[in-house]
């Protein structure tokens, strides 16, 4: 079983921490935009696949699945790039 918890920006800003654990183990804080999209992907994944406790599970589930559906897209189009024009044009880059 997994005990978990999310943190946001604001009631609908996008999630910023998960807080995790399994059975009686220690918590686990995973930073969300400081570790790899992958990473994080796993992550949603394993929650998924467990069962899950919390408290407003509604507000939490919500916020990991907008958060997969974010990542997972968002990494098809990179990888996508990467594959058909290459890694130097697939940059992120700030406009002005």
């Amino acid at each position: 079983m997994i005990y978990l918890d999310t943190e946001t920006c604001g009631l609908t800003g996008p999630a910023v921490l998960i807080q995790y654990a399994y059975d009686d183990g220690p918590v686990t804080l995973h930073e969300i935009w400081n570790e790899p999209v992958e990473r994080t992907l796993e992550l949603c994944k394993r929650i998924c696949n467990d069962t899950v406790c919390g408290f407003n599970l509604t507000y939490d589930w919500f916020h990991i699945n907008k958060l997969y559906n974010l990542f997972s897209c968002n990494l098809r189009i990179y990888l996508y790039c990467v594959q058909n024009i290459g890694r130097q044009q697939c940059r992120l880059t700030q406009t002005s």
